[in-house]
């Protein structure tokens, strides 16, 4: 009875297991198009000037369109296919970082931009939150106008208070 079960399950695993290697097998049929895709909308064309490989209508343009789903199909990486066709033609055809160092740069650049500018930004704007936040003289003592201010509201509040009673 065990031995059966053993069986029934063990084939069910199979059963699965294959089911599953098939729907992976065209997910990655699909991953791979999707990547060709990418490569050949990024690589500018050597026979249509202005235009990349997926837009120009150049036969040559075909061969290497095909060319690099092959590629794509065989494993090659976005940067040995560029690299690949690079070689061909002598100069450079893809815009793209070709490291990762290369592809972090302009991030890294930026967050050092925003981090000067805040700190230019901080001391700019504490001296003068400071000047205004004390309203003192030049020997320490309070403006005449704060003074001023002060004595006409203590008048006030004491009239209020008187009037009251």
């Amino acid at each position: 009875m065990a031995s059966l079960r053993n069986r029934v399950v063990g084939s069910s695993l199979i059963l699965g297991m294959t089911a599953l290697a098939g729907l992976a097998r065209a997910e990655t049929e699909a991953q791979r198009a999707h990547r060709a895709g990418e490569i050949i909308a990024a690589v500018n064309s050597p026979f249509c000037p202005a235009s990349t490989l997926a837009s120009c209508s150049s036969p040559q343009a075909a061969a290497w369109r095909r060319e690099i789903q092959q590629w794509v199909d065989e494993g090659l990486t976005k940067v040995e296919i560029c690299t690949r066709l690079e070689v061909r033609v002598g100069h450079r055809l893809c815009a793209m970082p070709r490291s990762p160092f290369a592809s972090t740069l302009p991030i890294l650049l930026s967050l050092g931009a925003i981090g000067v500018l805040g700190l230019l930004l901080r001391r700019l704007v504490r001296p003068a939150l400071s000047r205004a936040a004390v309203s003192s003289g030049p020997d320490g003592s309070q403006d005449d106008t704060t003074s001023d201010l002060d004595v006409a509201l203590d008048r006030e509040l004491a009239a209020l208070d008187d009037g009251d009673r």
